[in-house]
């Protein structure tokens, strides 16, 4: 027999744990299903991927820094040793420490956690498969799905073992000497900015004409340029082909053999719903697998999916802001899901962007123009030596408001955060530049360009 549960999160990572804790803090008794149970509280972002990428990226620019620095008397002409095997043990404490802080807030709220997979079974009740001879049957009253989202892999690439996804970059103990990183999206750069910056020899391909094609060509720019900087190859127009175990760059006329230690595939991510049945409980997917849902986050009138099984950027943040809209709209409120979500890669430079475009603004029919002040303005980022990249704000030319922005330079992931707030409140570009930003900060960039107006524009 079944057994009656009210809400069902499917998935542990942060916008399942998060749906959970927002719930639970509602009133509503909920059940947070993952096949990894305890274990996989965090998901892939806390337990192979956001987290412990930065730390990688961190450990990298700790060396490089320690090169860059000579100017500011930082004495040393051998760039620091690189412990591997000590990072790992770091970065293993960090996960628990994170996963153990998430694992007591769930008890607190008196989420139940269930180890095992689950699988639909009708519009309103689910299977949780625990091995291959236990199993449950839950009937629910509403349900969330938040299962993520795993690594593209290259099939004619399967087998070599020089091959690894970002999870097997984040557990190496021992730096490989040659990398061919494949895919420029942001998780290859962010890894390949990483690598190079530790020391290994990196070549990264892509095969689309530009890295960071969700960006803007700008950003994409200055951060090719970055990545220039730190020795690494890049290749545009390109594939990667490995035949009898040699591994080739295969360009549009012409084709060159690669040397390779390690082999990174970073060509994107396929959501996490073929094995939950979905057809059971009455959810469409799409072409790509993403499960198809309303304004409201909603599949069907009892369920509702989030994070990177539904359509956009697969990002962490996304997932969790996306959690509450899900908790409104199974529990009858009223919810609409239209938040913005910034892009970030965290590349070197930093790249951000949020909102429209220049080129987004204009095929709307908007009289908008681009405001865009150099990094090397700045009196902080030549403090830091950090005096490449650029911010870029669109403005509606008729009333002033912020409808996009994206940056590239220091610490751009954080100062993205003042955009977003800027057009999510409906900001006047005058706004900004009213508001006294401390100096010598890098966030003053938002009003040191001679293009905008120097007192506040009237709403």
């Amino acid at each position: 027999m079944p057994q009656a549960v009210d809400l069902v999160v499917i998935g542990a990572g942060p916008g399942g744990y998060t749906a959970a804790l927002d719930a639970a803090a509602r009133g509503r008794s909920v059940w947070l299903i993952d096949a990894a149970g305890e274990n996989g509280v965090g998901g892939v972002c806390l337990l192979e991927g956001c987290i412990p990428s930065k730390a990688m990226i961190e450990l990298g620019s700790a060396r490089h820094d320690h090169s860059r620095r000579r100017e500011l008397g930082i004495a040393g002409e051998v760039p620091p040793t690189v412990d591997l095997a000590q990072f790992q043990r770091f970065k293993n404490a960090l996960i628990a420490t994170l996963g153990s802080g998430v694992r007591a807030d769930l008890a607190a709220a008196g989420v139940t956690i269930v180890t095992g997979r689950a699988v639909f079974t009708s519009p309103r009740s689910l299977r949780v498969e625990h091995d291959e001879a236990q199993s449950e049957l839950f009937e629910f009253a509403n349900a969330i799905i938040a299962t993520g989202s795993r690594a593209v892999e290259i099939p004619s690439l399967a087998g070599d073992p020089r091959v690894v996804d970002a999870a097997g970059v984040l557990s190496l103990e021992a730096l490989p000497e040659k990398v061919l990183v494949i895919g420029g999206g942001y998780i290859g750069v962010e890894l390949g900015s990483a690598l190079a910056k530790l020391g290994s020899t990196v070549t990264l391909v892509e095969a689309g004409a530009r890295i960071l094609p969700s960006m803007n060509e700008r950003v994409a720019a200055d951060v090719a340029r970055g990545l220039r900087r730190l020795g690494v190859t890049v290749l545009v127009n390109t594939v990667a082909e490995l035949t009898n175990g040699v591994l080739k760059a295969v360009e549009r006329d012409s084709s060159r053999e690669i040397e390779a230690d390690l082999v990174v595939v970073a060509v994107g991510r396929r959501p996490n719903t073929e094995s939950l049945a979905l057809d059971r409980a009455g959810i469409s997917t799409s072409a790509t697998g993403h499960i198809v849902v309303d304004e409201s986050l909603r599949a069907t009138t009892l369920i509702a999916a989030i994070g990177d099984v539904v359509d956009g950027p697969g990002l962490a943040h996304k997932a969790s802001a996306q959690a509450s809209v899900a908790v409104d709209a199974v529990s009858g409120r009223a919810a609409r899901w239209e938040s913005l979500v910034p892009h970030v890669v965290f590349s070197d430079p930093e790249a951000a962007s949020v909102g429209m475009s220049l080129a987004e603004a204009l095929a709307a029919g908007i009289d908008a123009r681009e405001v865009v002040t150099p990094y090397n303005r700045l009196g902080k980022a030549h403090v830091l030596q950090s005096t490449s990249g650029h911010h870029a704000m669109v403005v509606d030319g008729a009333t002033g408001a912020i409808l996009g922005a994206a940056i590239t330079g220091a610490h751009a992931t954080e100062l993205i955060s003042e955009m977003t707030l800027a057009i999510e409140a409906g900001l006047l570009v005058g706004d900004i530049t009213a508001t006294v930003h401390p100096h010598p900060t890098l966030s003053e960039i938002a009003v040191l360009s001679e293009h905008i107006p120097r007192k506040k524009v009237e709403q």
